[in-house]
């Protein structure tokens, strides 16, 4: 079995902290009879970050990716994997694109006020982070030159991500407690 390392229990830590923000954001959503997509976006990221902290403590990333690479052995494709995962990376970014392209085109007339910005920003927020953990797992040469190298990127947008939601959900909930005043 493969053990999380010091900085996954460092990040499904913070996960916790993510998923505990947009947690009170929901329930202030509720609370303040917000509408119902807010309270659905907040709950939704503390299910995905919830899913995160599990991901990160039982090392499913690490184990997935060994898995795959031994099926890719096994097939004796290892050595072609390149081409298929040049593919799949492709084919991650235009649909995460067009589906984000689609999602902003069809709600921007609703992304009138504070309180519709700020869910909408987090909840992009969440599907950046989905994007990140795919490339992640395609792990393409160039992908993890880029995440993986002397820069770190992957832990910098892992844990921007991670702290641009929580600044969402703090800032929605003091919105909105300031709007019921």
């Amino acid at each position: 079995m493969i053990e999380p390392s010091a900085l996954s229990l460092f990040a499904a830590f913070f996960y916790a902290a993510v998923a505990g923000a947009s947690i009170h954001a929901g329930r202030i959503a509720v609370q303040s009879r917000q509408a119902r997509w807010h309270r659905s976006v907040f709950f939704a990221i503390a299910v995905l970050f919830a899913f995160l902290i599990a991901w990160r403590v039982l090392a499913v990333e690490d184990i997935l990716r060994e898995v795959m690479r031994e099926q890719l052995r096994g097939e004796m494709v290892y050595d072609g994997r390149r081409e298929m995962q040049r593919l799949i990376a492709s084919a991650i970014i235009v649909l995460v694109a067009l589906g984000g392209f689609a999602l902003v085109f069809r709600i921007r007339a609703s992304l009138r006020g504070r309180r519709n910005q700020i869910a909408v920003a987090a909840a992009g927020g969440s599907a950046a982070m989905v994007l990140l953990i795919a490339l992640r797992l395609v792990s393409f040469h160039w992908i993890d030159a880029a995440l993986y190298g002397p820069l770190k990127l992957n832990w910098f947008i892992d844990l921007g991500l991670g702290l641009a939601i929580m600044v969402a959900a703090l800032a929605y909930t003091k919105v909105v407690r300031r709007a019921r005043r």
